[in-house]
């Protein structure tokens, strides 16, 4: 649906464009059950750092909204790389509040807490109260993930 040549051009009517997203974003919500299962068999469990039952999608984490993170004690980030390339490349984690992460391993990941723009917090839509950011380096492996861990100070 979303390489169709009216859909890459953005020539289609707005009937048509409606539909596109419409089918898209149930497309997302059925994958969201096979990414859980995924993750649920994926994610170390010995670490002593347990993932939440459930991993969600942030769709609008490029406006800095994450709502259902905001105002949680705890909860993981999984990042992924889909390349066949090593990636690495800086985070951004809208906050209300500032978090301790650890990686897989335990180990404490340095990040910044920096107030997010506000050119940002003002983009038509967003809802979020969040007027921080976490940012932290995470270097992803080729085709792989890394699942971090925050927890409120």
């Amino acid at each position: 649906v979303a390489q169709h040549h009216d859909a890459v051009s953005g020539t289609e009517k707005q009937h048509v464009a409606d539909d596109y997203a419409q089918r898209l974003s149930q497309g997302i919500d059925i994958a969201a059950d096979v990414i859980n299962s995924s993750y649920a068999k994926l994610l170390p469990k010995e670490s002593g750092l347990a993932p939440p039952l459930v991993q969600f999608l942030c769709h609008y984490s490029n406006i800095s909204e994450c709502l259902p993170i905001e105002g949680q004690i705890r909860f993981t980030l999984t990042l992924w790389n889909p390349t066949i390339h090593p990636v690495t490349y800086y985070a951004h984690v809208p906050a209300i509040m500032q978090y301790s992460i650890r990686d897989p391993t335990g180990n404490i990941v340095p990040s910044e807490f920096l107030p997010i723009p506000n050119i940002t917090k003002n983009i038509p839509g967003r809802t979020s109260s969040a007027n921080y950011q976490h940012i932290f380096k995470t270097s992803l492996p080729a085709l792989g993930f890394n699942t971090y861990y925050f927890e409120m100070i």
